[in-house]
């Protein structure tokens, strides 16, 4: 999709971050709005902000994106205010503090495929009707440098990313020939509100958490939907972006079989692991120890 001008697009998590960006820089771009986010708040703020700009058009609907009805109604909302629907960007997402698989809550699993995944799944069912009635529209779905390679401490993010890059794929096959342009989105670390977004009541720790995120994460917002933006006008199905993502990209598929080793070792194990670790470690000393009879 070369031009964006006076096309209608629907983005989910545009409270802020990458969602925030898409949504200034497409107004920018001419393009009429339907902005989601689960905040009232920093979603009014991001109307504000197209509105202080000059440009395009948008509209909001507040809901969490996990909830299918909410879905139809917000379809039915910019259906009727626009008349039609020219993409839709999947971008809203979230993760949980850093623990191994074992030591994960089902409760914090499930809460991340509910909105990453499901999320992901109701947009896209909901609005491809709407999308298939134009001769060229979008569908852009964020998934993660986390969907392309495994990531030890982050089992519910890289899970629901894995997903999200095979939902997608495999709409893009199914499509084929449609006329919509399926778009699959791999960023590396980006400056946002992911980690502080994290539901604790230990705010020390997320604190801690959240700063040595960001102070990691070298991509800004804005660079991230510029890149997004560019991939899209020039055609492209796979965007792959931000620091580190070129190696962590080849090595994944060069070596499926070995990449681990060659994964960055600062993730503690948890308590399970260790623990296993330990017994394991025992029960070879005490074989070793063992006299054999002969």
């Amino acid at each position: 999709m070369k031009n964006l001008s006076g096309k209608v697009i629907v983005i989910t998590g545009a409270g802020s971050g990458i969602g925030r960006a898409l949504a200034l820089q497409l107004a920018s771009n001419g393009a009429h709005l339907a902005l989601n986010d689960w905040n009232t708040e920093t979603l009014s703020e991001t109307l504000a902000l197209i509105q202080q700009q000059g440009q395009g058009t948008a509209i909001t609907h507040p809901f969490d994106v996990s909830d299918r009805p909410a879905w139809e109604q917000f379809a039915k909302i910019v259906q009727e205010h626009y008349g039609k629907v020219d993409g839709l960007i999947n971008n809203a997402g979230l993760t949980v503090f850093p623990e191994t698989i074992p030591e994960t809550h089902t409760v914090d699993f499930e809460r991340v495929l509910q909105v990453n995944v499901w999320g992901t799944i109701h947009g896209s069912q909901v609005f491809l009707p709407l999308l298939m009635e134009q001769q060229e529209s979008l569908l852009v779905n964020i998934s993660s440098i986390l969907g392309i390679a495994g990531f030890a401490g982050q089992g519910p993010y890289v899970t629901s990313k894995f997903a999200v890059r095979g939902f997608t794929e495999t709409l893009r096959q199914e499509l084929a020939g449609t006329g919509v342009q399926v778009v699959c989105v791999h960023p590396g670390l980006v400056k946002t509100n992911l980690t502080r977004n994290i539901k604790t009541e230990d705010k020390q720790l997320l604190e801690q958490l959240s700063k040595f995120f960001e102070e990691a994460a070298k991509t800004t917002p804005e660079q991230a939907a510029e890149q997004i933006i560019a991939g899209v006008k020039r055609g492209k199905v796979r965007i792959v972006f931000g620091q580190n993502t070129w190696f962590l990209d080849r090595i994944s598929r060069l070596l499926p079989s070995r990449y681990h080793k060659l994964m960055p070792r600062t993730f503690r194990p948890g308590r399970l692991i260790k623990k296993a670790l330990a017994a394991r470690s025992a029960a070879k000393s005490n074989k070793k120890r063992t006299p054999v009879n002969k």
